[in-house]
This record gives C-alpha cells, structure tokens and sequence, in this order.
C-alpha cells in the first residue's frame, strides 16, 4: 500500500508539463463583443435585441463585456421596452 505522499507524488508525475506543483486551472472564457469580426454585428444585434447603432454606441460607451452593454442597453432603453424585457 503507497503512502499518501507516494500518491501524490505519482499524480505529481502525471500532469502535463508546465502545471506541476499546482492544480490545473480550467479557465472559463468570456464573450466579448467584438465588432469587427465578421458576422458579429448581426449576432450580437440578435442576442442584445438591439439595432447596430445602439450596439455601437454602447460598445463605445461602457466597452466589450456583454453583461455591461445589456445594463446598457436596458438603462437607455424607453420605460416600455423595459416591461416587455421582463416578462
């Protein structure tokens, strides 16, 4: 029977190179909103309900974080279109 540090040694031993010594990390990557690939505009319009004018003012106003330009986009929006985007 191995000793808890034969183990950890062992799975030491494993790992890809470049993680030894620490966990690996699993980075979940974030959306930005990038709207100078193609095919982006239009995607990006879909998801935000939203014209390419309004997107790009709010893209140049709070930056490329999805989360923020929908903050955005549902402070300037008309009182209205705030009800119908909750229910």
């Amino acid at each position: 029977m191995s000793t808890l540090w034969e183990m950890a040694a062992s799975m030491r031993e494993e790992m890809p190179t470049g993680n030894v010594g620490s966990a690996p990390v699993q980075m979940r990557r974030r959306a930005i909103v990038d709207l100078n690939a193609p095919g982006q505009m239009e995607y990006w319009c879909k998801v935000l309900g939203t014209t390419p004018l309004r997107l790009y003012c709010a893209v140049d106003e709070v930056g490329s974080d999805p989360t923020a330009i929908r903050r955005f986009l549902m402070r300037s929006a008309s009182p209205i279109l705030r009800v119908a985007a909750r229910a």
